[in-house]
């Protein structure tokens, strides 16, 4: 019930400011770290954020400054080598909280405008281990580049796949390059799994003249694939409008089991899944 995933949102919201206002960051028994961790699992539908981040002064979403200035205010756990656990679980979700909201250009633009945010961000980007920051990064300085400092643009494909789907992608690659001569980038050929295999993966999404979306439904329940389809369609204006960014099914009978997919995809050229996975390729 879409009413109810957005009033149960908001009541989120709510609660988050008052508990952030006790000095134990505690309100009616909820630690703040757990209606944090709550709120960014709601986030991940594109129509509660758009609902939470609409109320606005001055043209700017209130909801973006309140989590900007929460985050300033606890990002210290995360330099503390002796963190209060709790403080430092609400500070983790409080980044993936900022990071989805750092996928939409039209709330990006807010957390640039904040000069101290930007520099605390930045400076634990080059920290080991800050995955979330790292992207949000990554997201920041994409709008703050100018067309000068842009690397100039070559052929090649950036292939997004959910790990669970990884032998069909391998297939995959390995048809698509017997039709074709364009370098292709997979993580699984180039990076180690490893915290930090995303200051590696956006500078070659950023470069990809197409990107190819391997969907499936483990696809549509990862976070972290959220987070790179957001980041994906951010750069796509760079792309051709027409065959910048392809959608293959990796499942008979897909149907976008999440909002935030069909949102992002919707109107993207789609390969319907077959047994032949060459002639998919070849599609």
């Amino acid at each position: 019930d879409k009413k109810l995933v957005l009033d149960t949102s908001q009541n989120l919201y709510q609660l988050c400011m008052k508990t952030d206002q006790r000095d134990d960051l505690t309100f009616e028994g909820y630690h703040l770290s757990e209606l944090l961790e709550l709120l960014d699992r709601a986030f991940t539908n594109t129509y509660v954020i758009k609902h939470i981040l609409e109320d606005k002064i001055n043209e700017k979403s209130t909801a973006i400054q309140y989590f900007t200035e929460l985050f300033l205010s606890l990002y210290g756990a995360l330099l503390d080598p002796e963190p209060d656990e709790l403080e430092k679980r609400a500070v983790k979700y409080l980044l993936r909280i900022l990071l989805q909201i750092s996928s939409y250009p039209e709330y990006l633009k807010q957390l640039i405008d904040n000069n101290q945010f930007c520099i605390i961000i930045e400076s634990l980007a080059n920290c080991p281990k800050r995955d979330d920051v790292k992207r949000i990064w990554c997201n920041i300085q994409q709008i703050m580049l100018t067309n000068e400092r842009k690397k100039e643009m070559s052929s090649k494909i950036y292939i997004s796949y959910d790990y669970t789907n990884e032998e069909f992608c391998k297939e995959f690659v390995k048809e698509l390059r017997k039709r074709m001569t364009i370098p292709i980038w997979v993580d699984y050929e180039n990076v180690d799994l490893s915290d930090d295999m995303w200051e590696y993966i956006s500078p070659n999404i950023e470069s990809a003249t197409v990107v190819i979306i391997l969907v499936s439904t483990a696809y549509g329940e990862s976070t972290d694939k959220f987070q790179e389809l957001s980041y994906i369609i951010s750069t796509n204006k760079s792309r051709d409008e027409n065959k910048g960014l392809i959608v293959v099914t990796t499942e008979p009978n897909f149907t976008f089991n999440r909002s935030w997919m069909k949102d992002l995809l919707h109107g993207k050229p789609m390969v319907s899944y077959e047994n032949n996975i060459g002639h998919m390729a070849w599609n």
